[in-house]
């Protein structure tokens, strides 16, 4: 929710559930949420509107999807506990 606020913070926007896009971007990452606003905001623009609104995000949300997962994720911490260091164990890591 506040990395969407940072993003939002200059954009003109009316009536935004900022907790259910939360909500509906769990497994979106920074840029993934950056690219989320400006997908709404050129949907605004194509519908002529003035401001931002959930309408625009709606949208946006079928357009612009989390380029992580629950199983990357897992991946990525599983990674870290490991601390693995030699490039053999990195790619048989990931294969």
């Amino acid at each position: 929710k506040k990395i969407l606020e940072v993003l939002l913070r200059k954009t003109p926007k009316k009536a935004l559930d900022l907790d259910y896009l939360a909500d509906k971007t769990e497994w979106f990452s920074g840029a993934d949420l950056e690219a989320l606003v400006i997908e709404a905001c050129l949907e605004a623009m194509r519908q002529n509107k003035e401001f931002v609104d959930m309408d625009c995000f709606e949208k946006a949300l079928k357009e612009v999807k989390p380029s992580l997962s629950k199983e990357l994720v897992e991946k990525y911490k599983e990674f870290n506990k490991k601390k693995v260091y030699e490039k053999e164990e990195i790619s048989d890591f990931f294969v």
